[in-house]
């Protein structure tokens, strides 16, 4: 894969999901802000180093069941028709790419994101 910088200074691999897409992995980083939104309540100010082990221990169980679910074929999420049926639209548009017409490609993106 090749990598490039773009003017702003970020690599285009930090805000492009093309590569994600084609290879079914999440466009967003929603997971990220869902463990967030979990242990916000928790970590509150004034914690103490054994309240910090254990909510570290509790997230480490919570993981571990997960993998466990993910290692027996289950899922943890499941996405409504609607996201499942965008996604597939996002994939095969992108299976589709030409870099010829990118102006059609940016167009129909663009809608594909506001549906």
């Amino acid at each position: 894969m090749k990598v490039t910088l773009n003017l702003n200074g970020w690599f285009n691999e930090t805000w492009n999901v093309y590569e994600r897409v084609k290879l079914n992995l999440p466009r967003t980083n929603n997971n990220v802000e869902s463990w967030h939104s979990r242990i916000k309540p928790d970590a509150r100010k004034n914690l103490t180093i054994s309240k910090v082990v254990e909510l570290f221990r509790l997230e480490q169980s919570n993981m571990e069941a997960d993998l466990i679910k993910l290692l027996k074929g289950e899922i943890l999420a499941k996405q409504s028709k609607r996201q499942i049926k965008k996604d597939y639209s996002i994939k095969r548009f992108v299976e589709n790419y030409e870099k010829s017409r990118m102006d059609l490609f940016i167009e129909g993106m663009s809608d594909l994101m506001k549906s």
